[in-house]
């Protein structure tokens, strides 16, 4: 009964410094922790070795601050929906070659079960939440929304692959990033951002802005800085 009562205690106190501002605070200290460790490479095998549990914290903790400020148990059914369906189309794509183009995953990643990371769809389906509170930040124009999120979610991975490369999270076929990939990637976040666009969700999205900034700058600092 003592016990019980200590964690119900512990989760009290820290239950309020469990809020967004702080989470944000974090999420920058651990990137640039990232970057600094990237930095020598005797601590860069560990950090990549630790993208999976990085990404699901990350990814986790934005999703959580996100169905919090919503309110609306609709944001449930598209998270669940796009999760389990990119997460086949990556499964599709890496065992056949016909979505994306030939890839596979490298040892930068580590819990793959039928060959695809478990973080991979959860990533899909944030970075196209993020990608659309950006695009309703640049117009209000249905079809300029969309257009203008698909645009920047193809103009991460263009940042994003290279990196991707270096860093063996995942491989192209003779190293060679094909233009279907990216053609894949505008038709996967266009069905699904007309999908949530269908929805009307109404949420809150500064941090899903900051965790999509963090991550290009990110991958931009280690691309272009770290040999």
């Amino acid at each position: 009964m003592f016990i019980s009562c200590q964690v119900v205690i512990f989760f009290r106190v820290n239950m309020k410094y469990l809020n967004q501002r702080n989470f944000s605070i974090l999420m920058w200290f651990l990137f640039a922790c990232g970057i600094f460790f990237h930095w020598f490479s005797f601590t860069r095998p560990i950090v990549i070795r630790l993208t999976d549990i990085f990404l699901l914290l990350m990814n986790a903790g934005v999703l959580f601050f996100l169905i919090q400020s919503s309110y609306d148990k609709k944001i449930a059914l598209w998270l669940l929906v796009t999760v389990s369906l990119t997460y086949l189309a990556e499964l599709a794509g890496i065992h056949t070659g016909k979505i994306f183009g030939h890839y596979l995953y490298g040892n930068g990643m580590q819990w793959k079960p039928a060959a695809v990371p478990i973080v991979i769809a959860l990533n899909w389906a944030v970075l196209i939440l993020a990608s659309w509170s950006w695009a309703r930040l640049i117009t209000r124009k249905p079809l300029l929304e969309i257009l203008a999120a698909i645009f920047l979610i193809v103009a991460f991975d263009l940042i994003l692959e290279p990196l991707a490369m270096k860093m063996d999270y995942w491989q192209w076929e003779n190293g060679a990033i094909p233009v279907q990939n990216y053609l894949a990637w505008a038709f996967i976040a266009g069905i699904f951002l007309l999908f949530l666009k269908s929805l009307k969700i109404s949420f809150d999205g500064k941090l899903l802005r900051q965790y999509f900034l963090a991550q290009i700058i990110f991958f931009l600092l280690i691309l272009f800085l770290i040999p």
